[in-house]
């Protein structure tokens, strides 16, 4: 069953799908090559078997979409009419429809007693398709590898030196975390003796505390005391000077007293002297 990707932007652009697996991206390698640097080396894969067509994504930056639903890693199969999209709505890359030859279609419906028989060759297929996805998917790792051992390769001059250096920096790394963990070790301990000692002064300000609130209780209660002496203190003056003020009255009136006897003596001593004159 023929199959191809129509653009939607552009319905001239049309992309046949030939073989068994066909890569989308930006590499030179790819089948389909898309000239964007949006789009990864290696985006996506379309793997195909007797007709039926899957797409997985490989791990690419900007995703791969089906009808707007997320490829994962694991393979999509494509269905007549899906909309085939890289890259976010909000930054669409590449989109296409999935279409295949209606007409080779038609056949496969009238055959309903091999159901079983189809339901098996689908997961075969299904199989089949993950397994050439991940084949994909591994050829592509193993090209980025051997790219990477080629740069590492005209680079190893460098890299030694870059190793050297590192080895130096470690060293110097290892003995500066050293020190900081002798340091690390006099701190925690001279933290826990600055904690011992404010757990220390903290029982002693409680017990200083305790000691306080109870000498001013007794204070209170003393002062409370203090107050009742005073009041019954002022109470016995008031009735000391009621009866001082009652003893000055006695002794104003024993002074008046003795001084009119006193003039009454001095009266009768004169009469008393005039007394024997006369009768001479």
């Amino acid at each position: 069953m023929g199959a191809r990707l129509i653009s939607t932007r552009d319905a001239s652009k049309v992309i046949e799908l030939a073989g068994r697996t066909m890569t989308l991206g930006r590499g030179a390698e790819c089948e389909i090559q898309i000239a964007d640097d949006r789009i990864s080396t290696w985006h996506c894969c379309l793997t195909g078997h007797d007709g039926a067509w899957a797409i997985q994504d490989l791990k690419s930056t900007n995703r791969t979409f089906v009808n707007g639903e997320l490829v994962g890693e694991q393979p999509r199969r494509l269905s007549h009419g899906d909309l085939v999209r890289l890259g976010a709505q909000d930054a669409l890359l590449f989109e296409a429809r999935f279409v295949t030859d209606e007409r080779d279609a038609a056949p496969r419906k009238a055959h309903a007693d091999d159901e079983p028989l189809r339901r098996k060759t689908a997961e075969l297929q299904a199989a089949l398709l993950e397994r050439n996805a991940e084949i994909v998917r591994l050829s592509a790792m193993y090209k980025d590898l051997q790219i990477q051992r080629s740069a590492q390769a005209g680079a190893s001059t460098a890299a030694g030196r870059v190793n050297a250096q590192m080895a130096s920096e470690m060293d110097v790394l290892r003995e500066e975390l050293g020190r900081e963990r002798i340091e690390h070790a006099a701190s925690r301990d001279a933290a826990e003796r600055v904690q011992q000692r404010a757990t220390l002064l903290e029982s002693q300000l409680a017990a200083q505390e305790r000691k306080f609130r109870s000498e001013l209780n007794d204070g209170n209660l003393r002062c409370k005391e203090l107050e009742s002496k005073l009041r019954m203190a002022m109470s016995d003056l008031a009735v000391a000077k009621e009866s001082l003020a009652m003893a000055n009255d006695n002794i104003r009136s024993l002074n008046q007293a003795h001084e009119d006897a006193q003039a009454r003596l001095e009266v009768a001593a004169a009469l008393n002297r005039d007394s024997p004159a006369r009768s001479g």
